[in-house]
């Protein structure tokens, strides 16, 4: 049979320590109920520690024994417990927000009236200066726009604590809006600096994704929540589409070398005739005839550009083909702005 030695004083030694000790830094840690207290702050006569909020199914009321090691040595005190009281726990109900001042109204229960300051609000991690309070309500003034997103507000009561939600913390919907972009045409080859202007922006470029005609944009700066710089891209080629503008009734005049005549299907719709002079790249201008079957294709007119029209006035319609166009969409988040590249 074998003996199983009592533990050394050393082994209960690094037993204490690795109980005690859990953030393993061989300091200061406290324990309140078994649960951990984050050390803020320590001095040889004192620490300041934050609380976690009570255990799931801890007799409410009930205390808490409190103990503290340090570097594994535990210290002990007769005198020393932590008690969780509902009646100390403030209540957070509701937080509204005037948009164009920044100011929030919360509501709730367990307010410090008699100090403001020591009410301390976050929202998200943007800190909100508070203005006034009662036992009930309280009013603070954020410093700036925020961004775009949900922001959850919480509530720190000095002498009480973090405040629980009725039934859960308020949250921020905040949209993302755009107004405008200082350009709305750019090179084929992108590569223009464009402002985005709106409400909601982000602070930092690196948060932001913009897409034009649904190809990713290089977004350069960001300047508060209000303006934005990216770079487009290039256009697509896949969603490129010909335009034809209409000039008027009558022929475009040109000599018999530069018009080609077509018959058949070619000339059975505006849309065929359209088509037509799109497979053609030399095709400039078209005139369709609107009484019997006609299409003619022209390479090139006159100096006068197709605007005088003598012949055909009542028989034909011409056209003019344009360059390359694209329309599309500058998107950010679920905003769209429309722009035209």
């Amino acid at each position: 049979m074998s003996r199983t030695s009592a533990p050394t004083l050393e082994q209960q030694f690094r037993f204490l320590w690795r109980l005690y000790d859990r953030d393993g830094d061989g300091l200061l840690d406290v324990l309140v109920g078994g649960s951990p207290c984050t050390v803020t702050s320590s001095s040889f006569g004192s620490a300041i520690c934050v609380t976690a909020a009570a255990a799931a199914g801890s007799t409410p009321g009930a205390a808490q024994q409190v103990k503290a090691a340090v570097r594994g040595v535990l210290g002990t005190c007769d005198g020393c417990s932590f008690t969780y009281l509902a009646s100390k726990t403030p209540t957070l109900a509701s937080a509204e927000m005037d948009a164009e001042s920044r100011e929030l109204t919360l509501s709730g229960s367990g307010f410090d009236a008699r100090a403001p300051a020591a009410n301390v609000v976050l929202v998200g991690s943007a800190s909100c200066s508070v203005k006034a309070a009662t036992a009930n309500t309280l009013s603070c003034v954020l410093p700036g726009p925020l961004s775009a997103g949900r922001h959850r507000v919480s509530l720190s009561v000095a002498g009480s604590g973090l405040a629980q939600g009725a039934p859960s913390l308020p949250v921020l919907d905040v949209p993302l809006v755009m107004t405008s972009l200082s350009h709305a045409m750019s090179s084929t080859r992108g590569g223009l600096d464009v402002t985005l202007r709106g409400h909601g922006l982000p602070l930092h470029g690196r948060d932001l994704n913009v897409t034009v005609c649904g190809s990713p944009a290089t977004v350069k700066s960001c300047s508060g929540t209000t303006e934005c710089v990216f770079s487009t891209p290039p256009r697509p080629h896949a969603m490129e589409e010909r335009a034809f503008v209409e000039l008027g009734e009558g022929m475009c005049d040109a000599s018999w070398q530069t018009t080609k005549v077509k018959t058949g299907a070619a000339a059975d719709s505006l849309e065929a005739c359209q088509a037509a002079c799109e497979a053609d790249p030399e095709c400039k201008y078209i005139s369709l005839r609107s009484l019997g079957r006609g299409c003619s294709l022209y390479h090139s007119v006159h100096e006068d550009g197709c605007t005088s029209r003598r012949h055909g006035r009542h028989e034909y319609v011409s056209y003019k083909k344009a360059a390359w166009v694209h329309g599309c969409d500058a998107e950010i988040g679920r905003a769209s702005c429309r722009e035209r590249v």
